[in-house]
């Protein structure tokens, strides 16, 4: 996914037939978001974008846009390593599958980075929430990538916390609260000005 957004994005001529392409089918055209490595949750907006785009009723965009790179490949006998990235049929499914996840993993995360005042507790209350989540997703049959990785964030969280194991919040040398503890001390307060709570790196 990373690689055909930026084949489209870093070439000038790839970018305005893409635009056009867009412009044609009635559309107001959308800028596709590049992953970018060092920044959390960036994937979400990545899907997020292509799906838009590509979910317009009676347009093609990324077919007709496949379609152009190839000839232009043909036409300028391109070596294979630089030719057109495209997505199979099976990769947009996948993609599908991920968004509500991705979506709600980014949504917990911005609400603990804009919190101006975070505890300890409502690191908790947000874990639990995403346990929630995760359990109400896997209900929905996504794709077997999506079961998995839903499947591993979630046994992480149950370590974590469903087991009563220490819960590292990553900084110093903090030993960590047990859940009995977080019962009784609700409003126990962190001595961090945030806590980064949950991210996904997309690679």
């Amino acid at each position: 996914v990373s690689k055909m957004v930026t084949q489209i994005r870093s070439n000038a001529a790839n970018s305005a037939q893409f635009t056009k392409l867009q412009v044609d089918a009635g559309m107001k055209p959308l800028v596709l978001v590049e992953h970018c490595a060092t920044r959390f949750n960036t994937a979400a907006l990545v899907f997020k974008r292509l799906l838009k785009i590509a979910n317009v009723e009676h347009t093609n965009v990324f077919g007709q846009y496949v379609a152009w790179r190839k000839q232009q490949d043909r036409i300028k006998k391109v070596e294979a390593k630089k030719k057109c990235i495209e997505l199979a049929d099976a990769e947009w499914v996948l993609m599908a599958g991920f968004m509500p996840l991705l979506t709600e993993i980014k949504a917990i995360s911005d609400e603990a980075e804009g919190a101006t005042y975070p505890t300890l507790a409502q690191t908790v209350r947000r874990l639990y929430r995403l346990d929630s989540f995760l359990h109400d997703y896997l209900k929905t049959f996504p794709p077997g990538e999506c079961i998995l990785f839903a499947m591993k964030l979630r046994a992480k969280i149950k370590e974590r916390m469903m087991t009563g194991k220490n819960i590292q919040l990553g900084w110093g040398n903090t030993s960590g609260a047990r859940i009995g503890q977080l019962q009784n001390h609700p409003d126990e307060h962190s001595s961090r000005s945030s806590l980064q709570i949950m991210a996904v790196r997309w690679s």
